[in-house]
């Protein structure tokens, strides 16, 4: 068997959104209506998740997209239900709050929203992330594993 402490996986999330999501709305560089539509969305944590998505290179964008693979939503009703959630979630917030609705992608954030609230995981220090297997562990109500997120190295929703 496996002893208490074994390392048996490490893997670098594909992307992930540190500890405080306004960080992402505020950079220098971010559209200053963002803070504004994380306020009206009430949700600042898919805004940034999203904001970080964009900021990936391309390569790494199609690495997070593929984990809401052909077919998902009718293999996994989880993953049906989530994703139909989030998309009647935008079409009313949108038909509330028409001005925002060129301000971002509402097709990449759905898929975003949608694969982090299926895959994603939150860190000991407050992050969130996705991992390409990491993720695909699921909930245990007896635990018999612990993971930490690797500090270097790996994509934090910046271009490189």
């Amino acid at each position: 068997g496996v002893r208490w402490g074994t390392q048996v996986l490490s893997e670098r999330p594909l992307l992930l959104v540190e500890a405080d999501p306004t960080r992402y709305l505020r950079a220098p560089d971010a559209d200053p209506r963002l803070p504004q539509l994380a306020e009206a969305l009430g949700d600042p944590w898919r805004v940034a998740a999203y904001v970080a998505f964009k900021q990936l290179h391309e390569r790494k964008q199609r690495e997070v997209q593929q984990l809401w693979r052909e077919g998902i939503e009718e293999s996994d009703p989880i993953a049906g239900r989530l994703r139909a959630s989030n998309q009647r979630g935008v079409d009313a917030f949108l038909q509330d709050r028409p001005e925002f609705a060129r301000l971002i992608s509402w097709r990449d954030f759905v898929l975003v929203a949608s694969i982090f609230g299926r895959f994603g995981l939150r860190n000991p220090d407050g992050s969130r992330a996705i991992y390409a297997l990491c993720g695909l562990v699921r909930h245990s109500c007896r635990p018999n594993v612990a993971w930490f997120t690797l500090r270097r190295g790996f994509p934090k929703g910046r271009k490189r």
